[in-house]
């Protein structure tokens, strides 16, 4: 482990970004951490141009020549209107339209909020004086470090409006989820037999891991649009003052991820207090008995709710039985 990480990370830090499968011991920075996979597809060099060009091309599947780096918040309308923040916000050909998201963690409620996203970026488009025909095509790429859908095998999944037989409104506004969690069977494969997205993939998640380091090599001389990358990817890794700000924003995640759980567990205990003031209330058993099974379907351990509702463990276990 580089020395100059326990300067700003804990032991209990690196544990948890090892366990998310973000490399720490490595020269390169991880591409999955949202700062560092934001910087080396946008830096004002040749390299990330090219690199973002051929990622476009590869996931979205039809050529992409030029583009245009965007804000990365939207406008909003009115005070009250949530704000829409991109990771990397890009118009490129005829104006079309990409969000491109890089999740280490799923945080919330990503479905919703990848709708939202699109839809926001849909309808901020010029339209005055003009048909509904000229809008144009909009995507929302999200690539996550862990599973989304835990029912398929697929890595890569696509979302557009259709209807109950599966024919497609428009088109216009398509979301994209691609998970790093599931490339074991594109592993198997030849590079030669591996897709562009694939490669992509692949890249994405092992680019820093020193077990992949051969694996890696052959992606970078298969796809040139890879190893322009992999060009940018170095020389962030170099930067000094940009490993530092990598070092941050793990920090940053690490100590916002701390204040949720903090934040939750208060909740949790406030929720407890007031369901055995209730049951006391009430003056019966059965509001208690609630609770202890509410904390068992969540498995909370037996002394905390011997703890929390003044049950017996006998009584606990009668209802663990029951389940």
């Amino acid at each position: 482990m580089r020395d100059e990480i326990r300067l700003y990370l804990t032991e209990e830090d690196i544990a948890y970004y090892t366990e998310l499968g973000i490399n720490l011991d490595s020269d390169l920075l991880d591409p999955k951490v949202d700062r560092v996979f934001k910087a080396m597809f946008t830096a004002d060099t040749k390299e990330s141009k090219q690199a973002l060009t051929d990622f476009l091309t590869s996931v979205l599947q039809r050529k992409v020549t030029e583009f245009t780096i965007k804000g990365n918040e939207l406008a909003v309308r009115t005070l009250g209107e949530k704000q829409s923040s991109f990771d990397i916000h890009v118009a490129f050909d005829d104006t079309d339209e990409a969000d491109i998201e890089m999740q280490i963690k799923i945080k919330d409620d990503l479905f919703s909020r990848s709708e939202y996203n699109t839809a926001k970026l849909y309808s901020t488009q010029e339209l005055r004086g003009l048909h509904y025909g000229n809008l144009h095509k909009v995507y929302t790429i999200v690539i996550l470090n862990q599973t989304l859908f835990p029912d398929t095998e697929d890595f890569h999944d696509e979302y557009m409006y259709r209807n109950g037989k599966g024919k497609v409104l428009s088109g216009n506004t398509q979301i994209i989820f691609i998970e790093l969690s599931k490339l074991d069977k594109i592993l198997l494969k030849p590079v030669r037999e591996m897709t562009p997205a694939e490669k992509w993939a692949v890249y994405l998640k092992y680019a820093n891991h020193n077990d992949k380091r051969e694996l890696i090599h052959e992606i970078l001389s298969s796809e040139e649009g890879i190893k322009m990358g992999a060009v940018a990817l170095d020389a962030i890794s170099r930067n000094d003052d940009e490993r530092v700000e990598y070092y941050h924003r793990l920090k940053y995640e690490m100590d916002m991820q701390s204040q949720v759980l903090y934040a939750e567990s208060k909740g949790f205990e406030k929720g407890i207090e007031k369901g055995i003031e209730k049951g006391i209330e009430k003056g019966t058993s059965e509001a208690t008995l609630n609770i202890a099974k509410k904390l068992l379907e969540l498995n909370i351990p037996t002394e905390f709710i011997m703890t929390a509702t003044g049950l017996p463990r006998e009584e606990i276990e009668k209802l663990t039985l029951a389940k």
